[in-house]
């Protein structure tokens, strides 16, 4: 007889190869992966807070509208029938219980052809503090026919309240199946 006690959590591997936590270019520039949806103006990548490294991206200001502060990846390439996290970190200035925040995949065949959104999509979630880093989580399982991802996080404001909002290491991976606290035991 073998027993086995396992408390170790695996990390999902991130398909987002380049520039994830905005470390190695600007947003919305070429080259950066990141695509600035929104206003562009009060979209950036800056050293005012991050969680790891020294940038994170930032949202000045958010607007009544998610269409106001928003930023997509570039396409990563998924497996389908795979059970898959979408992450980011996030940390508000103020207002935290009036930012709403989305952060949701588009799912695309193999042919580019859209299969809808995964995640917070279309309503979001609120951070529980301010001036604190958390990170928001969804975990999803792809379609039969998915191929392609495109990460999208945008935010906006429930109330006025000023809220700047930062966002680091951000992360689509294939969650792989973990146990936590497995006792086996013999008889």
């Amino acid at each position: 007889c073998i027993n086995y006690h396992i408390k170790q959590v695996a990390t999902p591997t991130n398909e987002m190869k380049w520039n994830a936590g905005f470390e190695e270019v600007d947003v919305g520039v070429e080259g950066s992966s990141w695509t600035k949806v929104g206003t562009a103006s009060a979209i950036d990548r800056t050293t005012a807070q991050s969680r790891t490294g020294s940038y994170s991206c930032k949202f000045t200001d958010l607007t009544t509208a998610y269409t106001g502060r928003g930023i997509k990846y570039d396409t990563v390439t998924i497996t389908s029938d795979e059970y898959y996290e979408i992450s980011a970190w996030f940390y508000a200035s103020t207002g935290y219980n009036q930012a709403d925040i989305r952060i949701y995949a588009e799912l695309f065949t193999a042919g580019d052809v859209s299969l809808g959104y995964v995640g917070q999509y279309p309503t979001g979630t609120q951070l529980s503090a301010d001036t604190t880093w958390e990170q928001i989580v969804v975990s999803t399982t792809t379609a039969s026919n998915a191929a392609k991802a495109v990460l999208h996080i945008d935010a906006k404001e429930t109330a006025a309240a000023a809220t700047d909002l930062y966002i680091d290491d951000c992360s689509i991976g294939k969650d792989m199946v973990t146990v936590k606290n497995l006792a086996i035991t013999c008889e």
